[in-house]
């Protein structure tokens, strides 16, 4: 992976630069973004309703979990 530059770290991620380059993804619906949000096993759906708050907290969440090494 680092032979070809592919990131395998997020915790030293800019999650501004991320959330920004999210809000122009080709996939992003017209009224926002869109995730795949799993209620449990094999229960996922597609919700566009998610808070900017809650994606910051899913990165911080997600950034302390890869600097831990879990």
């Amino acid at each position: 992976m680092r032979d070809l530059r592919i990131r395998t770290r997020i915790d030293d991620l800019d999650v501004g630069a991320l959330t920004e380059a999210m809000q122009s993804d080709k996939k992003r619906a017209a009224s926002g973004l869109r995730f795949v949000v799993l209620a449990g096993i094999g229960q996922g759906r597609v919700a566009s309703d998610v808070p900017g708050e809650m994606v910051g907290a899913a990165w911080a969440y997600a950034q302390r979990v890869g600097a831990s090494g879990v």
